[in-house]
């Protein structure tokens, strides 16, 4: 298994401050749209796991989650959802797409980091 994790959100400061708490679990890759998420994908080493914000542009997150749960190379890549929609979409979408965990903001990057901690090990 890789040591990348994959961090999807539209929002500068939430790439930042993510790419700084994550630093530790690994190499951390940050896109700003869906569209960036499947080049990344499709140009690099799978990653460990993929932190989404469903509320992403180009390639939406709901779309970008098909497409990932649809395809055998990606469905078996754990992601995580965060976002500041609501606790009972969010519970909804996990659900569908059989995610390993979700998050809504405002969340705790302690919470996030100790969640990834378990997924890879």
């Amino acid at each position: 298994m890789s040591n990348v994790i994959l961090v999807l959100d539209s929002s500068t400061e939430i790439l930042l401050l993510l790419k700084k708490v994550l630093g530790s679990k690994g190499k951390i890759h940050t896109v700003e749209d869906g569209a960036s998420a499947v080049h990344f994908l499709s140009t690099h080493v799978l990653p460990a796991v993929i932190v989404i914000n469903p509320k992403i542009e180009v390639l939406d997150g709901y779309n970008l989650l098909d497409y990932l749960k649809s395809s055998k190379i990606y469905n078996h890549i754990p992601t995580i959802l965060l976002s500041d929609q609501s606790e009972k979409y969010l519970q909804e979408l996990s659900e569908e797409f059989s995610c390993a965990a979700y998050f809504k903001k405002p969340f705790d990057p302690l919470s996030l980091l100790n969640t990834i901690d378990a997924i890879l090990n």
